[in-house]
């Protein structure tokens, strides 16, 4: 892997990373660092509470280590939200940029097409959608929307992952 990485890396003017919990993240960093590239990192998230004590613990220890040394490493961090960067403690390298949405893509139906799409998909015709789009684990907490549902509107879970026998 490192190998590979050197030689790619080798080819670049900026080396981008997404999250410091992931160790493909930390071996990019380090071969980066050997290359004197400049290192952009981009941190979706924080530190998740879970409902597991040990995956709470790896969390810290991750952060602690290799996390410390990716943000150290970073000559700046991007981050989606303000409590993301509340995490990180280079304020200076911080800038904040929100997800975008490409407009010319993505757009508002009109009635009559938004009646076509729902009966399509067996969709209420005549209620709100409250939509979840994400991986089904419980860091999402896409759990918290379910046990939000209410009769008023419909909710739609899309993504892979594990769902209780009472959300199926």
């Amino acid at each position: 892997m490192f190998s590979i990485l050197n030689q790619e890396i080798k080819k670049v003017d900026i080396v981008h990373v997404h999250e410091f919990f992931y160790l493909p993240s930390f071996f990019t960093t380090i071969v980066a660092r050997l290359n004197k590239k400049p290192i952009i990192l981009m941190q979706h998230a924080k530190l998740v509470t879970h409902s597991k004590k040990i995956v709470n613990l790896i969390q810290k220890l991750v952060y602690g280590s290799y996390g410390v040394f990716i943000i150290n490493s970073a000559n700046k961090i991007l981050v989606c939200n303000k409590e993301v960067g509340k995490l990180l403690f280079k304020k200076n390298e911080t800038i904040l940029l929100f997800n975008g949405v490409d407009n010319n893509l993505f757009k508002t139906v009109q009635d009559k097409q938004r009646s076509e799409l729902r009966k399509k998909y067996k969709l209420p015709l005549n209620k709100p959608i409250v939509i979840f789009v994400g991986r089904l684990v419980e860091k999402k907490g896409f759990f918290k929307l379910f046990e939000a549902r209410d009769k008023d509107y419909f909710t739609l879970f899309v993504g892979d992952g594990e769902i209780s026998k009472q959300m199926k």
